[in-house]
Parts: structure tokens; C-alpha cells; sequence
């Protein structure tokens, strides 16, 4: 009989262990190339479409809207009483929210869709998508621009001077990134605007727009209540739920549709999460996708249990002599599951760098645009699904 102390000294070391396993495994699969190789582009297949739909959700469904404390936005549509479809509102609507809400702490409009215009003054003529906002739309979303300043107040009001703040894309192509451009005069299908400021690279919200301009009530898209071309996007005070901007916008509702019942009876006012809303096209298509290949690497993992199983029964002798000089179950167990996490972490090596070739297939081949998950790379959220892929796809092959 040997006292703890002595049992604890005969057992190998951890390291030592582990380095033995790793061998086996290793010799395992040499005397195996076939099945080595065949589970390993297998896995790679699987592994490399998960992670690549894995680099296509995360930006676009679970990382937050770049923008300041991006939970307090919500978008504001209109919608008809009893009805779920929703509509876009007119200028005068959004003026009338704005000024009787007291939940929001900003609240901002954009045209729902772009406006294409021809754009000269820079290097070149352009056709162009076009916007038009109120003059607090990008305060509430909390972006400045990198040069120049926003629209004020007095820009809001019919008759005052033109003026339009540039995206950073038509800063850089057209105006060569001067950084003297604020000041400068830009045409609009012939009529002459001062650019007062360029927005940071990649700002977009809702609708691409490469120039904006300020919304004024009785011009363009805000001539008449009748109109309705704006959506509302607004900043809710710190503490203040949804459902009480809500409220307080069915009660405007109501009593716009006693003070117009002309342009307002029947129409309510619908404010949601703003990434809720902005993914909402697209959600259910991303999700069925991942579900999907989720399946395929569920198959894949299958199929080389069932190798593995086919495996087993010429090992049996292999795995017999080694239980009877003493390798316990669960020494056995280990180094078979060692094996199979050496075959899943071959093929999440090779499926990580495979995820990059595939993130930009899906993306193109997707019928929706989703500029968020446009950038191809590996990042750090995509090493991390590839290994726990990997290592979980090797403990359930082993398992099975």
C-alpha cells in the first residue's frame, strides 16, 4: 500500500499528461490519414459557415447602433388607427410631437428615402442621394461633424440661407478632403448651397445620404401637413421608458386628429426601439440562415461520429490491450476525446481563415444591404465563436 503522499507522486504531472495524449492522438490519426483528413475538411466546412454567418449577425443584429447610448433611440412612424402597417409622417406632425412631448430629450426627422439631385461645385458633377433633416436630427443621434458644426435653429426657417453638411464619402471624392471645404459653395440641381459641415466617415442612419439639408416647414418635402415624407428619430429623456413616449404620442394623436381631421383622422403615431427597427427587414432572414448552417455543422458533427464509430471497431483490440495494463475508462475516454478536439481545432483553424472568403459570398449574395457586416477580416468576436465551435464540436464528437 502506497500513503497518499506516494500515490500523489506517482501520478505523471498534468503537462506531462496532456503531452501524452496529444501524442496518441497524433499517432491515431497518422495511422489514419483518409479518415483524418476527410473530418477535418468536413469540420471545416461547418465550422467556417457558422462563423462566417456568426460575422455577418454580430455587427448588424447584436452589436449596438454606433451611436452615443444608442438604447435610449427610438424611431417614430405613423401608423392608422387599428392597424398595424406603418407610414411615414409630414413635417408639421413631427413639429407638433416634438413641441407637447416631454419624454424625449432630442427629437429629429429625416426624410424616409433619399433623394437623388445632381451635385456640382467640387471635382466633378455627381448624381447623388439627397436628404433632408431637421435641425437637431444629429444632435439626437450624438454625432458631431469633423468639420464645420450643425445646422442651427435660424436655418430652419423659410427664407433663410442655404445651406447643406456633406458626407465624409463626397467630402473625400469631391472636394479632394479640403479641409477648408466648410464655407465653400456646392450646387444642388442648380441651386447653390454653403457647405457648413462633413460628418464622420461611415455615418448613416436608415437611408444612405451623401448631403443633407435643413428641413423647413412650407419648403420642398414640408410644404403641407398633407405630405407625409419624414421619419421621427428621438433621444429619450434618462429614466423615461418607451411606453411613455408611447402614451404621451397617442394623446397628441388624438387631439391632432380633432384639430385636422382633414389630414390626421384615423392616423396615430407608432415609436419603436431604433435597432429593433432598422434591422427588422432582415432579422428573421439572418436568423433562419444561422439556423441553417447551425444544422449543417450539427450534420457534419454526425457524420464523423459515425466515422469514428466505424473507427472504433477496428481499435477495439488496440483500446483492449491498453485496458488490460491498466489505462483506467476515463483515461481512455480522455484521449479519445483528445483525439477529436486535435481533428475540431484543425478544422476551426482552417474554417476561421475559410470565414473570411465566405463572410464576403454571403454578403454578396444576400438580397438586403447590410453595409455594418460590409468589412471582411477576422475580428476578436469571430476568433471567439471559431474556438468555441471548435472545442465544443470536439467534446460532442468525442461524446457521441
Amino acid at each position: 500500500m502506497h500513503s497518499p503522499v506516494e500515490q500523489a507522486r506517482d501520478k505523471p504531472p498534468v503537462l506531462e499528461t496532456l503531452i501524452q495524449d496529444l501524442r496518441y492522438a497524433f499517432r491515431g490519426l497518422r495511422k489514419s490519414p483518409g479518415f483524418a483528413a476527410v473530418a477535418v475538411l468536413t469540420l471545416t466546412v461547418g465550422i467556417g459557415a457558422n462563423v462566417a454567418m456568426f460575422s455577418v449577425i454580430e455587427p448588424t443584429l447584436l452589436r449596438s447602433l454606433p451611436y452615443d447610448e444608442a438604447d435610449d433611440l427610438v424611431l417614430g412612424r405613423g401608423t392608422l388607427v387599428g392597424n398595424d402597417y406603418t407610414l411615414t409622417v409630414s413635417a408639421h406632425d413631427y413639429v407638433d410631437v416634438r413641441d407637447r412631448s416631454t419624454a424625449f430629450e432630442f427629437l429629429g426627422a429625416q426624410t424616409a428615402w433619399p433623394w437623388f439631385s445632381s451635385v456640382t461645385g467640387g471635382q466633378e458633377p455627381l448624381r447623388l442621394p439627397v436628404g433632408w433633416v431637421s435641425v437637431d436630427f444629429f444632435r439626437t443621434l450624438g454625432v458631431d461633424p469633423i468639420l464645420g458644426r450643425h445646422f442651427t435653429a435660424d436655418e430652419s426657417v423659410s427664407g433663410a440661407p442655404a445651406v447643406a453638411v456633406v458626407s465624409h464619402a463626397l467630402w473625400q471624392q469631391n472636394f479632394g478632403s479640403d479641409s477648408e471645404v466648410v464655407g465653400r459653395a456646392v450646387n444642388v440641381d442648380g441651386f447653390p448651397f454653403t457647405v457648413v459641415g462633413v460628418m464622420p466617415a461611415g455615418f448613416r442612419i436608415w437611408e444612405d445620404c451623401d448631403l443633407w439639408m435643413p428641413m423647413r416647414l412650407g419648403e420642398a418635402f414640408a410644404s403641407d401637413r398633407r405630405y407625409q415624407n419624414f421619419i421621427m428619430i428621438g433621444r429619450l429623456l434618462s429614466g423615461v421608458p418607451l411606453e411613455q413616449a408611447q402614451s404621451q404620442a397617442d394623446v397628441i394623436a388624438a387631439d391632432l386628429a380633432t384639430e385636422y381631421p382633414n389630414t390626421n383622422q384615423d392616423e396615430g403615431f407608432r415609436f419603436t426601439d431604433l435597432q429593433e427597427a432598422v434591422t427588422q427587414s432582415y432579422r428573421s432572414s439572418l436568423l433562419l440562415l444561422m439556423g441553417a448552417v447551425g444544422l449543417l455543422l450539427l450534420i457534419a458533427c454526425g457524420n464523423i461520429a459515425a466515422l469514428l464509430l466505424a473507427r472504433g471497431f477496428t481499435r477495439q483490440r488496440e483500446l483492449s490491450v491498453r485496458a488490460a495494463l491498466g489505462a483506467s475508462g476515463g483515461r481512455l475516454l480522455r484521449q479519445v476525446l483528445t483525439e477529436s478536439l486535435v481533428v475540431s481545432l484543425a478544422g476551426g483553424v482552417l474554417g476561421t481563415l475559410v470565414s473570411v472568403w465566405m463572410h464576403g459570398l454571403i454578403v454578396a449574395y444576400l438580397p438586403f444591404d447590410l453595409p455594418a457586416a460590409a468589412a471582411t477580416g477576422l475580428s476578436l468576436p469571430m476568433l471567439g465563436v471559431a474556438l468555441l465551435l471548435s472545442v465544443g464540436t470536439g467534446v460532442l464528437i468525442g461524446i457521441m
